[in-house]
């Protein structure tokens, strides 16, 4: 998959296809993250999620989202 423009929304939140709906900071640590500008006040954050690599994926740090950073 080729890198895709995530853009947080008024509440600070995007959706990363990776994990859902999340707290842009997250993006900020993630090794997927190609770089981070800001439109408007508001982040955007250019991945590659890979997300046809989901199922290779390896437990590690970035395998679960902590609480704090998710939405319900």
């Amino acid at each position: 998959m080729a890198a895709i423009e995530l853009h947080e929304d008024e509440h600070g939140y995007l959706y990363c296809p990776r994990r859902g709906e999340i707290d842009a900071q997250w993006c900020l640590g993630c090794s997927r993250r190609i770089k981070v500008t800001y439109q408007r006040g508001r982040m955007a954050v250019v991945c590659d999620p890979a997300t046809h690599e989901m199922h290779e994926h390896a437990a590690g740090p970035l395998t679960d989202v902590p609480e704090p950073f998710r939405i319900f």
